[in-house]
């Protein structure tokens, strides 16, 4: 092939190569939504301490990763559970997450070991102060309001106490 005919070639190559790597990303996003367990179009309806919640549950690397980052807002009894398949020191940071959120540490029993509150867009390190199997993210503030402390329970959604 020539030279020029090459460069003539070269858009058409690299409108490919973007064009697989979307669909590759595409995919992968649409394969890790299919692996969060959800009891119906809303999420996990659980208790916390008595009060009941919806919960997303982030159980991947990928979705652990991800967590409540780029989202506007996050309704008021809604949150996101992050399930880690054994107790270990864990650490949060907001970077990327625009809300205030509040985060409780949980042992694999469900008991509430740490209560925090996390300032949107920083990298200020939350890391639980023992070893826990969850974490539970809810609205900044959201712990208080519905009175729920340190050593209250979580209902811990069946398709991990059933593990």
């Amino acid at each position: 092939m020539l030279r020029s005919d090459i460069k003539k070639l070269l858009p058409y190559a690299v409108a490919g190569l973007l064009l697989t790597s979307l669909a590759v990303l595409l995919a992968v996003d649409f394969f890790s939504y299919g692996h969060t367990a959800k009891e119906d179009s809303e999420g996990y309806k659980l208790k916390v301490a008595g009060s009941e919640v919806t919960l997303e549950l982030a159980c991947t690397p990928w979705e652990r990763q991800r967590g409540l980052k780029h989202r506007n807002w996050l309704p008021e009894d809604h949150g996101m559970l992050f399930i880690f398949p054994e107790d270990n020191y864990l650490s949060f940071w907001m970077k990327d997450t625009y809300i205030p959120i509040s985060i409780a540490f949980v042992s694999e029993g469900g008991t509430i070991t740490q209560i925090e509150s996390m300032e949107p867009l920083t990298l200020s390190s939350h890391v639980s102060k023992e070893r826990v199997r969850y974490a539970l993210e809810m609205s900044a503030g959201w712990f208080e309001r519905h009175d729920v402390k340190v050593g209250d329970r979580i209902e811990l959604p069946h398709v991990v106490a059933s593990n």
